[in-house]
């Protein structure tokens, strides 16, 4: 299945796999596959199947929109001025003209998520990704992917995909998202997490 197909999957699905994950986490815990001691957390970055190079920047847009604009305008008048004389119902829209309207809406909708999440790169085909540092040091459309694994058999007991570039504000939703699927036992855990989880608020709140 392409990655469409798995995520429309995942969309229609996705409470009861959060619940299955769950599951998994307490049949572990029964069976004393978890230590309940420590437990680690750390996250990877996993690319997006869009191409770095066929996303489109935030000044790109605002210029694309603006000479759509400006031919919609003008191939909009031409239509007025080819038809004014004839008793037709309405006229048709010249070759083109439809798709550049889609378009426009397209890159109106992608601008106004850029707004809205405080970013500068979009991509059509993974609107959700967002540029980040992967390893070897590129750049390219990403997930940010994090988990909590357990140290004893490296059972992971929470996980989280997000679209946020680092680290910063993931350790106390992973904590309280491990300490939900373990259940009461969980409280005297300790865990670790390196430096990119370590800013002074996150720090405060767990």
């Amino acid at each position: 299945p392409d990655h469409n197909t798995l995520w429309r999957f995942w969309r229609d699905n996705k409470k009861a796999l959060r619940a299955v994950f769950k599951q998994t986490v307490q049949v572990a815990l029964h069976t004393g596959a978890v230590g309940l001691a420590l437990q680690a957390l750390d996250g990877t970055k996993i690319e997006a199947a869009a191409s770095g190079y066929s996303g489109w920047s935030r000044e790109h847009m605002e210029k694309l929109l603006a000479a759509l604009d400006q031919a919609l305008a003008q191939t909009e008048l031409k239509i007025v001025q080819e038809n004014a004389d004839l008793a037709a119902a309405g006229p048709r829209l010249p070759t083109g003209l439809a798709e550049r309207q889609v378009l426009r809406e397209e890159i109106k909708k992608g601008l106004a998520q850029l707004a809205a999440d405080g970013r500068a790169h979009y991509h059509r085909v993974e609107p959700e990704a967002r540029r980040m540092k992967l390893n070897g040091g590129t750049n390219r459309f990403a997930y940010n992917a994090q988990a909590v694994a357990d140290a004893q058999a490296g059972i992971l007991v929470a996980c989280e995909a997000t679209r946020q570039e680092t680290d910063a504000g993931q350790l106390v939703p992973l904590i309280e998202q491990a300490r939900a699927n373990l259940g009461p036992v969980a409280h005297d855990l300790t865990t670790v997490a390196d430096a990119g989880y370590g800013a002074g608020a996150d720090l405060h709140a767990a």
